[in-house]
């Protein structure tokens, strides 16, 4: 065995010993790419990136070094289709919330003045009424009190 095929050997073996424990990931990312690139160190390193249209969910570089990797794989998924946060669910919750009884007290306050405004005219037509029937169409009063009030001089 020559000396440059033994010195291949020992590096492909020290590379094994190092990255011994990792578990490997695919090379491949459905929608997406992944870069490896090995450190002097012994660190393997992967950068993920996602095709047009897609967004990456998860860490966009993870590193294995003396058998632990520090994250995990990522995915790309349909930027379209991507889920919302939950607070923008909150934040228009709330909203709809607030909207919603600020339209229940407006109802109920014109409900109110509408009751108000029919009693008071009801209170009003009654009264007339009142003063009608107090009234002789022969043109004497049968309500003495309210005739002596006016002043027919």
């Amino acid at each position: 065995m020559s000396t440059t095929s033994k010195r291949t050997l020992n590096m492909c073996f020290c590379a094994n010993q190092i990255l011994a424990g990792c578990i490997p990931i695919e090379n491949k990312l459905q929608n997406g790419s992944i870069q490896r690139n090995d450190s002097e160190d012994g660190r393997m390193v992967f950068k993920f990136h996602c095709d047009k249209g897609f967004r990456l969910s998860g860490p966009t570089v993870i590193h294995c070094y003396q058998g632990q990797w520090n994250g995990s794989k990522p995915s790309c998924e349909d930027s379209a289709s991507s889920s919302t946060p939950w607070y923008i669910f909150v934040v228009i919750s709330a909203a709809a919330l607030v909207v919603a009884v600020a339209a229940l007290i407006c109802f109920l306050q014109c409900r109110r003045k509408n009751r108000q405004r029919n009693n008071n005219e009801q209170a009003a037509s009654q009264v007339g009424k009142e003063v009608k029937d107090d009234v002789v169409f022969s043109g004497s009063f049968n309500n003495q009190a309210y005739a002596s009030s006016i002043d027919l001089t």
